[in-house]
């Protein structure tokens, strides 16, 4: 019978006289008393997900054919294209010994990211007028563009300059209407936002120069998208690789590019000299001054002691050829007292040098910016290895983002990161360092002080004047080694200045290609055929997704955690008794009876098949289903219980009143509402009259009578019950059966819809045993699996 409800024929079942036969097919059955609602099943079905592509084959095959004609018509109007190379040499001095290393600044992946900068690639453009394309007439010299200039605002187009013959000329963009109007002598474009000074001779006569113009941006862009450049750490060697569409040009602008490349880079390193010797002239002067005005405090100090009465000898202070604390001329005649005498010089020392460190640290705290060389004049400063290498860290960083700032933005990838380096020295680095410092001189004094304290009356007679010269002694003879050291590197960096070689030397210039790059075409098109392959396969799988109808068992199983009882094939509505599909039909119904026969070991009781909304196929199921079991020699009742919209009747030929709501209502007995069908064993039960019934009667006491005295005359009892929309009469139904199956209409029910139906049923504990997915097209991916493989097994049996 066809499933939506109207007259169809039935599909014959054959008789089986031995209903237990099922009974030794070993099946296993779930348990139904504890039915919930389940969730979909989490992870990939590979398997769902292959039998669904080979469902949509001729979907994704349609997609891909399109695809490959789109590549094809695409390919026709594709130019061959060329490809050309450059080699170009990095030095690399890394191991080399000397502190001006001018291509420090990059290593050979940076090198290799100028090359392909807009700093690099924006020039040739302009150069060469890349962002130009002469498109009629043919053979004209791209040199008539000469002076070519395009502005910021330019505007992208095709344009058309048309001499007039009387040195007159107009500027037309395609799709619009003359835009500029002048005589030969004229700059040409300003509307456009470019200007061209195009020769006289060239507008004399009537012709036309169509070209189009695009930004100088835009063409940057498209460069670079052809440009292919790499790095050779083993060999130092920059491979820069061009695809053009014409061979010559192809060569010309590499060669360009090569030639900018080595310009800029030499530009850079020479820059970096430059930022490098005027920070260590700074330097120099700073640390100049600084010395100056120690040696200015030691001669004041002398000046000012040589009057005073002279101190009482103490021989345990030693004094150098000049008098100076340390010297080789010292007297060694007590050695205690020169240990006294050094603590305290330390002591002094180190007190001087910790007010300087906290002085550094409130300034640091108030401008967040360190004062480098005032770090360095501290003497202590010297010993501490983390402070001086961040301190040089500093420095270079400085000047590297000052070079690359000399060719590009503060946008460029480098510079970002060498501001986000210079910070964390500047903010975390340095001033880390600046406190370990200061908590290390404060301990050395902490140590000293308790020395001093525990040998106090000795060190009271150690010269006070000969201390504090001994501690000036040793701040300018610190001043005068940093200055003498930055000194030599001054010198060495202005020497590298004036002797630098750029290192970067061009080893193999491009030639023009004399074949074009494999077959364009062919490319063209197996790309489009993999991109459409792809769509395909997606646009099948996000449809999928996003198609909440019922298509597979999986849905059911998943979602709706019922187990799937059976799957019924989409029938003609009168299919040929000795068909396939009639065949398949009768072992789908067989197989369907034989999971409800037995989901709870019994075969008699009644079974109430409904629907969560109409025209889902639930009387077709219902009518084959009661016909199963009368054919299999069970006395069967078919009962319709749809007292609203129930057209069992129809589906027999027979009439529909007398019937349940007539029987329910008094109108008539019950050997009056009972009628034969054409099935050996089948009786059936209409709906009955509508008029004046009271659903309500579903569950009174003449009802539960009926069903009880129908229970002794049939073995099995199948109620054509009403959709799970309908409301509470299915409810009264269902807690009267013994078994309920719920009938879905695949690749109909909505799945949303059909959880929503069931969770109405709130705590009413209906006997669900499970699901049929009614109506599977032949097509469908599960057809062969749930219907078709026991009929094909059949045969081989036989």
């Amino acid at each position: 019978m066809s499933d939506n409800n109207r007259p169809e024929s039935q599909v014959p079942v054959p008789h089986i006289a031995e209903a237990e036969l099922a009974q030794r097919e070993g099946y296993y059955y779930p348990d139904y008393a504890d039915y919930t609602l389940g969730q979909p099943a989490e992870g990939t079905d590979w398997s769902r997900i292959g039998k669904l592509l080979w469902y949509r084959k001729w979907w994704i095959l349609a997609t891909v054919l399109v695809g490959t004609l789109a590549g094809w018509g695409v390919s026709q109007f594709a130019a061959p294209e060329y490809e050309t190379f450059t080699k170009i040499w990095i030095q690399d001095q890394r191991s080399g010994s000397g502190p001006i290393q001018a291509q420090e600044i990059l290593q050979g992946e940076g090198w290799a990211d100028v090359f392909r900068s807009r700093a690099v690639l924006r020039p040739v453009v302009e150069e060469l007028h890349l962002q130009l394309d002469l498109l009629e007439p043919e053979g004209l010299d791209r040199a008539v563009f000469a002076g070519f200039v395009t502005r910021r605002d330019v505007i992208p187009g095709v344009y058309t300059i048309s001499g007039q013959g009387d040195g007159t000329w107009t500027l037309a963009r395609d799709g619009e209407a003359t835009i500029q109007r002048g005589r030969a002598g004229q700059p040409v474009g300003e509307p456009a936002g470019f200007e061209w000074l195009p020769a006289a001779e060239l507008l004399s006569a009537a012709n036309d120069i169509r070209f189009s113009v695009s930004s100088t941006r835009g063409a940057v862009s498209g460069l670079a998208s052809n440009l292919v450049v790499n790095y050779n750490r083993n060999s130092n060697i920059i491979q820069a690789t061009l695809t053009w569409t014409d061979p010559q040009e192809s060569a010309t602008i590499l060669n360009a590019l090569g030639r900018e490349f080595v310009r800029l880079a030499t530009d850079l390193k020479a820059q970096k000299i430059r930022e490098e010797r005027e920070m260590l002239e700074e330097q120099t002067q700073y640390t100049q001054e600084r010395l100056q005005s120690a040696e200015f405090a030691l001669e004041s100090h002398r000046v000012e002691t040589i009057t005073l009465p002279s101190e009482p000898l103490v021989t345990g202070i030693p004094t150098g050829a000049m008098g100076t604390p340390g010297g080789r001329g010292a007297a060694q005649s007590d050695p205690v007292f020169g240990v006294f005498s050094q603590r305290k010089i330390q002591a002094d020392q180190l007190s001087y040098d910790l007010a300087q460190v906290r002085d550094l640290q409130r300034d640091l705290e108030q401008t967040g910016e360190p004062n480098v060389l005032a770090i360095r004049m501290i003497p202590s400063a010297v010993n501490s290895a983390e402070l001086n290498s961040a301190i040089q860290q500093l420095q270079q960083k400085l000047i590297d983002r000052q070079t690359l700032l000399y060719t590009y933005t503060p946008e460029y990838p480098a510079v970002v990161q060498l501001d986000t380096e210079i910070n964390d020295l500047r903010s975390i680095i340095i001033p880390g360092a600046l406190r370990a410092l200061g908590t290390q001189v404060e301990s050395q004094l902490d140590l000293l002080n308790q020395q001093i304290v525990a040998q106090s009356e000795d060190l009271r007679q150690i010269p006070r004047r000969t201390i504090e010269n001994a501690r000036l002694q040793r701040e300018m003879t610190h001043a005068e080694t940093l200055h003498d050291m930055l000194l030599l590197r001054l010198k060495e960096a202005q020497l590298a200045e004036a002797t630098s070689a750029p290192g970067i030397e061009v080893l193999d210039p491009a030639w023009a290609p004399t074949s074009p790059l494999g077959d364009t075409a062919s490319r063209i098109i197996m790309l489009f055929s993999m991109a459409s392959l792809g769509l395909g396969i997606a646009g099948v799988l996000v449809l999928d997704h996003l198609d909440k109808r019922i298509r597979h068992p999986e849905q059911v199983t998943g979602s709706l955690g019922l187990p799937v009882l059976g799957v019924v094939p989409r029938l003609q509505a009168a299919p040929d008794p000795n068909s396939a599909t009639a065949a398949i039909a009768v072992e789908s119904f067989r197989g369907l009876r034989t999971q409800i026969a037995h989901v709870d070991g019994h075969i008699e009781g009644i079974t109430l098949v409904t629907s969560p909304a109409p025209r889902e196929g639930k009387s077709m199921v219902s009518a084959n289903l009661a016909i199963s079991y009368a054919t299999a020699g069970y006395k069967t009742l078919l009962l319709d219980g749809d007292t609203r919209r129930g057209r069992a009747q129809e589906m027999f030929g027979l009439k529909r009143s007398p019937g349940l709501t007539d029987y329910l209502m008094g109108r008539s007995a019950l050997e009056q509402v009972l009628q034969e069908t054409n099935v050996q064993n089948l009786m059936l039960l209409a709906r009955g009259a509508p008029g004046g019934f009271n659903a309500d009667l579903l569950e009174s006491e003449r009802m539960d009578g009926l069903l009880a005295q129908l229970r002794e005359t049939y073995e099995v009892i199948i109620i054509d019950g009403p959709p799970l929309a309908a409301g509470a009469d299915v409810l009264m139904l269902g807690e009267r059966s013994r078994k309920v199956v719920i009938v879905l209409r695949a690749g109909s029910t909505r799945e949303d819809l059909a959880r929503a139906k069931l969770e109405t049923l709130g705590n009413v504990q209906l006997p669900i045993v499970g699901a049929v997915l009614n109506a599977m097209p032949k097509s469908a991916p599960y057809y062969d699996y749930y219907v078709h493989y026991y009929y094909a097994d059949a045969e081989v049996a036989s």
